[in-house]
């Protein structure tokens, strides 16, 4: 460590993103400047599993030429809702969708493909699973991210997930400590608090992470939200109160801990992202994310390395996180040991099957498993958004997936695709559409939040036609079935993602007559349409 510049053991504690599928010149210009030791992979690096590996064994070449050691090459593959796979057979079901399996075993087997899915391609770093309790059905941005809002199921299934993770030799961190679960706005657009106690936290959001202590967990990631209980001053990524006192010697985790990316909002509108990355170091975040700009990226390392120099940031906070984060690269599989094409032949075809299997477990009726689903009859409407962005943690759009499209090439009938957020105009156009239906099959896409989508199904329902909602993203959606509409025969589908694969599943279902497997493990309020 003594041979090694300061320049080169700050740029070890970064992590860094490019856009494009190949490193552009801005990008390697700073690895090389700069020394930075890690990367950080989105969809839009990713077109293929071939590419994937291809472009993973060059970051390793470019980091390793500069720096003399391997790279964390990180990536959020929790499954379901942020998948950054290309293929999408191979994105496992997301952590509400696992739970509702009510199999912890089958956590496990995802975190295990993963694995073997990410290491087959040369990434070493799983950013997961999320182990937050989504105790406010209203929060934008975790929801089916989180394996529900009972702390001890979160635990249980985020525990099988990392140990799956650490079984197929890939790292993990759970997020996002100490608890993202109770917010009803997005860090990524602004600063979320969280006004519990301390007794609150320790009953709901603080279990899942004192669990995973003592599970083969990498890391735990940092949330920018700012919890006055403990540290009314800043957000979590920059109290030395929540990251060492209560992660660190409290809980006593000893692995690494790592910042949620530093150019949120959370963070960069209020503290300014190169000063806020000073305050995460000295907080004892040891691995800091700046996912995507690379000239936020160089003010933040000048900024770290001016005040090292200047002696605000002390050496040993310096040295200590290095040998952390040198201390697990060593275990790190070697790059030559990954030669040859990733997942090839027939045991891709096998992971992918298996993945199919998995997530059929994972479709729940609702309000019980005892549902009858509706004939669709020989004029079905069908009606729903087309995916659009949540969060800034989600995926560029694929504006080729649509609900109501896929159901009527499988059943015939009318397809119509609305707003996000239907208004009284179009929801009555969409009415009148629909009188003539012998059945109607709706879908939502985080409805709860964007309500003008649960206005349309009831607008719908009380045609009095047979229905069938489906709830693409948050189950949440479903408390818009009033308990006298369902007593009239309309019910709902649980689906936990908005793709292909889930399309492709709820309706060979309904085409095969089945039950769905699937239960809801987490309260579903009903919501107030007069809201």
């Amino acid at each position: 460590m003594k041979k090694t510049t300061l320049r080169e053991k700050i740029g070890q504690m970064f992590v860094c993103g490019f856009p494009g599928t190949s490193m552009n010149g801005e990008f390697i210009e700073l690895v090389k400047k700069y020394k930075v030791g890690n990367v950080i992979l989105f969809k839009h690096n990713i077109e293929s599993l071939a590419q994937m590996k291809t472009l993973c064994a060059d970051i390793q070449k470019l980091i390793q030429s500069e720096t003399g050691f391997p790279a964390f090459i990180t990536i959020d593959q929790e499954g379901g809702a942020v998948s950054r796979l290309a293929e999408e057979e191979l994105n496992v079901p997301g952590a509400m969708a696992l739970a509702a399996t009510d199999d912890e075993k089958n956590a496990y087997t995802a975190g295990l493909l993963t694995a073997e899915i990410l290491r087959g391609c040369g990434v070493n770093f799983d950013l997961a699973p999320v182990l937050d309790v989504n105790s406010n059905p209203n929060n934008p941005v975790i929801g089916v991210r989180s394996y529900g809002d009972n702390p001890d199921i979160v635990a249980r299934f985020g525990i099988q997930m990392i140990r799956g993770l650490a079984e197929g030799g890939v790292l993990s961190s759970a997020k996002h400590f100490p608890g993202h679960g109770d917010t009803s706005v997005d860090s990524h657009l602004t600063l979320p608090t969280v006004r519990k106690t301390r007794a609150e936290l320790d009953k709901v959001e603080l279990i899942p992470f004192a669990k995973a202590v003592h599970s083969p967990l990498s890391a735990v990631t940092i949330s920018h939200i700012v919890f006055p209980a403990i540290d009314k001053d800043v957000p979590a990524t920059m109290s030395k109160k929540i990251v060492t006192d209560l992660l660190k010697k409290e809980l006593g985790f000893s692995g690494l801990v790592i910042s949620d990316c530093m150019e949120m909002k959370a963070v960069q509108k209020f503290f300014g992202t190169p000063q806020s990355c000073v305050g995460a170091i000295n907080a004892g975040i040891e691995l800091i994310f700046i996912s995507h700009t690379v000239s936020t990226a160089r003010d933040s390392l000048d900024e770290v390395f001016k005040e090292c120099e200047n002696g605000r940031i002390k050496a040993e906070v310096i040295d200590g996180a290095l040998s952390k984060i040198l201390a697990l690269k060593e275990k790190l599989p070697r790059a030559d040991s990954l030669s040859g094409n990733p997942l090839s032949g027939d045991r891709l075809n096998e992971i992918k099957k298996t993945i199919a299997d998995l997530r059929k477990k994972t479709i729940t009726a609702y309000p019980s498993a005892a549902v009858r689903f509706p004939d669709f009859g020989e004029n079905p409407f069908f009606v729903g958004p087309q995916p659009f962005i949540i969060t800034n943690v989600s995926n560029d759009v694929d504006a080729s997936i649509s609900f109501a499209s896929h159901m009527q090439k499988e059943f015939g009938g009318t397809a119509v695709d609305t707003s996000i957020d239907p208004g009284d105009a179009e929801i009555a156009k969409i009415r009148a559409q629909a009188e003539n239906a012998s059945a109607i099959a709706a879908a939502t896409y985080n409805g709860h939040v964007k309500r003008g989508q649960l206005k349309l199904v009831r607008a719908l329902a009380e045609l009095g036609k047979p229905m069938l909602v489906t709830a693409l993203r948050n189950p949440y959606d479903l408390g818009c079935l009033s308990e006298n509409l369902l007593q009239r025969g309309v019910c709902g589908i649980a689906a936990y993602e908005y793709s292909n694969s889930v399309l492709s599943c709820i309706t060979d279902i309904l085409k095969r007559g089945e039950n769905c497997e699937g239960r809801l493990g987490l309260t579903i309020p009903a919501i107030d349409m007069a809201e």
